[in-house]
C-alpha cells in the first residue's frame, strides 16, 4: 500500500483521508491551487470549462474524473515524498511505463488510473520498465 503521508493533501482539499466526501467545483479550484498544475491542463483533464460556475454541480463523469485525478495525484505525491513541484512535473510529463503518455492524460477510466498507480508502485520498489 502507498505510504499515507499524503493526509495533508486530502485535508487541504477539504476531504477525509482517502478522498472520501462530496466533490464539487470548489475541489477543482483547490486542487489547481495546491498542486500548482496549469489551470488549462487540469480543466482539460477534468472535462470542465475554465469558466465553470461555483454554483454548478459536477456531472457524474466530471466527479469520476476528479476522483481518479485525486487518487492518482495523491499516489504521485507519495512517490515524490510530498514535493508538489516534483509530483506535478511527473504528473504532466511523458512516462516510459505508461507508453510515454502523461499521467494527467490517462485519467479517463479506472483501469488507466490503476495503471498509473501500478507504475508508481513499481518505481517505489525499484522495478523500472
Amino acid at each position: 500500500m502507498l505510504m499515507d503521508n499524503n493526509n495533508y493533501f486530502y485535508k487541504a482539499l477539504g476531504l477525509e483521508t482517502g478522498g472520501h466526501g462530496v466533490l464539487t467545483f470548489d475541489h477543482i479550484d483547490k486542487l489547481i491551487k495546491i498542486t500548482g498544475l496549469p489551470r488549462e491542463q487540469a480543466h482539460s483533464a477534468l472535462a470542465v470549462s475554465p469558466w465553470h460556475g461555483a454554483e454548478k454541480l459536477l456531472t457524474d463523469e466530471q466527479r469520476a474524473l476528479l476522483e481518479r485525478f485525486i487518487q492518482a495525484y495523491a499516489a504521485t505525491l507519495v512517490l515524490h515524498e510530498g514535493d508538489y513541484d516534483g509530483a506535478s512535473h511527473w504528473f504532466t510529463s511523458p512516462v516510459r511505463g505508461l507508453g510515454y503518455n502523461c499521467p494527467i492524460d490517462l485519467l479517463t477510466s479506472d483501469e488507466s488510473t490503476q495503471r498509473i498507480i501500478t507504475v508508481i508502485r513499481r518505481i517505489e520498489h525499484g522495478v523500472y520498465q
